[in-house]
């Protein structure tokens, strides 16, 4: 086997990409956050995106935080406030969203916590396998990413 360690490749985010609308209250108002226009690592658009949405809610006061994991390749959008709704599926700038670049399943809206991390790998290539030892059967914790994988004919389980 041969692997390649995650490289954090750059992302493009521009007008079809670069809006998040959001709801701070249960029952409230949807706020829009735009990231500013970059090609970049995600760890840069994270830390773009929570600025843009802390200035978008400075008004209200509630912080926001987003974070890129570069052990397990993904974002988490969070908030310490007790409401957080993500409209990825049906919010006014849901075609222009943020979401699938940043991994985020953009086919239903979050709902119902506080803290939400992507649910799919946002690198732009190879494919993603947790590793078991044959011994235990147990999926270590590490996500690695494949560049190429020679069975030797040999089926995989």
């Amino acid at each position: 086997m041969t692997f390649d360690k995650f490289d954090n490749a750059n992302k493009t985010i521009d007008s079809t990409n670069n809006k998040i609308d959001f709801v701070e209250t249960d029952g409230g108002s949807e706020v829009t956050a735009t990231i500013t226009n970059m090609t970049n690592d995600l760890a840069t658009i994270a830390l773009n995106l929570q600025t843009q949405m802390n200035i978008a809610t400075a008004l209200s006061g509630t912080p926001y935080t987003v974070n890129y994991s570069l052990q397990d390749d993904r974002i988490t959008i969070s908030t310490s406030s007790s409401y957080l709704k993500i409209n990825w599926f049906n919010g006014t700038n849901a075609a222009n969203s943020c979401g699938r670049t940043l991994g985020f399943d953009v086919s239903r809206n979050q709902e119902g916590g506080t803290s939400y991390s992507s649910q799919f790998f946002p690198s732009p290539c190879g494919s993603r396998v947790l590793i078991s030892e044959p011994s235990d059967n147990f999926v270590t914790s590490e996500l690695v990413q494949v560049a190429s994988l020679d069975t030797g004919n040999t089926r995989l389980v």
